[in-house]
């Protein structure tokens, strides 16, 4: 039935392109010196989130102070907002994946439209590292270095595929991070704009299961099971990493990306009988339950595995302390 989608996805084009045409004839862009761009070309589920998780704590461990600013989708609140370590924050003020970043890593976080008057604060402030979550279609800032995610999908304009910009601006990547399997359809998409040699594979692995009530860590099930649920662009890359790592699941449930749950949801979902176990994304919407539901939910925490990461972060640095 995706052919019915043909209509919205040529104006849906037509917008991208006509944009694409007056920023060349007449945007201007701010170049933002030492700050890292993470984005993609296609619709959520790429990773971009990981990989501003990795590459927060990579530069905190070079003893770098590192601030991460976003758009803030999802979020209930307004104007430009800046949070620093050791505030609180939640999903309403900041969003669910910056609140993501900001409870995983020791960082500044900014929200807003504006990215350039928030990197300027945040120097202002000694932040030496900036890492921009998904600024990849924001034309009026220009980072030092772009990072693209993508993985294997549908290179149709949205919403018919999951394409949202020009395939032709993959050329404008500094590093192209691919999620999951490299199909030879995507290998041939990195090899037509000349991206292969700087071309990086990655996937997760799961780092350890935490109860949400408690922040304990539990020991790996066994013969018990748990009963997933997730509401993440592609949560079936969850439910599979489970798998892959021997988790036995009485069932799963998916919901929409950034899906705000409600207590009747989860409480519908407990009654199954089994603890419930999701993702740390879909933590930043659950963190208003209370009492025995609480519980009862536990959270699965996943780690980066990037192939060639030694030769990644050397012609990162190389990039990034030539441009300074």
């Amino acid at each position: 039935m995706k052919f019915l989608l043909f209509p919205f996805a040529s104006i849906f084009w037509a917008v991208v392109t006509i944009r694409g045409m007056l920023h060349s004839l007449f945007g201007r862009e701010i170049f933002l010196p030492g700050a890292i761009d993470v984005g993609s070309v296609l619709v959520g589920g790429t990773g971009k989130t990981a990989v501003v998780k990795m590459l927060a704590h990579h530069f905190l461990s070079r003893g770098e102070k590192v601030a991460v600013l976003s758009l803030g989708y999802g979020r209930r609140s307004r104007g430009e907002k800046i949070i620093l370590p050791g505030n609180k924050a939640n999903c309403d003020e900041i969003g669910d994946e910056p609140l993501e970043i900001f409870s995983s890593c020791n960082v500044a976080l900014g929200v807003g439209k504006r990215r350039e008057r928030l990197y300027n604060v945040l120097v202002h402030r000694g932040y030496n590292r900036i890492i921009l979550d998904d600024a990849f279609q924001y034309v009026k800032a220009r980072a030092a270095v772009n990072i693209i995610t993508l993985t294997d999908a549908l290179f149709l304009p949205f919403p018919v595929g999951e394409l949202r910009d020009r395939m032709s601006r993959i050329r404008e990547a500094d590093f192209v991070l691919v999620k999951g399997k490299r199909t030879e359809a995507l290998s041939r998409i990195i090899r037509r704009f000349g991206k292969q040699d700087i071309a990086f594979d990655f996937g997760y692995r799961l780092s350890g299961i935490y109860n949400l009530a408690t922040g304990v860590k539990v020991s790996l099930p066994g013969e018990n099971k748990f009963f997933a649920f997730s509401g993440i662009a592609h949560p079936d890359n969850f439910f599979d990493m489970l798998k892959s790592e021997g988790l036995s699941l009485s069932g799963r449930k998916s919901f929409p990306d950034h899906h705000r749950f409600s207590e009747k949801e989860v409480s519908s979902l407990a009654g199954r009988g089994y603890p419930l176990l999701t993702t740390e994304k879909d933590r930043s919407r659950l963190e208003f339950l209370t009492g025995n539901l609480r519980e009862k939910i536990y959270i699965a925490k996943a780690k980066i595995v990037l192939d060639e990461s030694s030769r990644f972060f050397r012609l990162l640095e190389e990039k990034l302390y030539g441009t300074r």
